[in-house]
């Protein structure tokens, strides 16, 4: 999605997201290594999508959806 979304590696980014209770579920487990391993400053769970990048998947039969922006150093 970074690459996509023109972003450097280095980015710092906030990420929102939403989708099917289990993906949501291990997204919450799993905050703290997605966050470093992203470089995020914040991993939100949220319905309300503006501004940013945002892609929708499929994950087996279980869909989300992910924004992504750029955060201010």
């Amino acid at each position: 999605m970074r690459k996509d979304a023109g972003f450097e590696v280095t980015d710092r980014i906030g990420i929102k997201f939403s989708g099917d209770t289990k993906i949501v579920d291990a997204v919450k487990k799993f905050q703290s290594y997605i966050s470093s391993e992203t470089l995020s400053e914040n991993l939100l769970e949220t319905n309300i999508f503006n501004g940013g990048f945002k892609q929708d998947w499929k994950i087996s039969d279980l869909d989300c959806s992910i924004q992504i922006e750029k955060v201010s150093a």
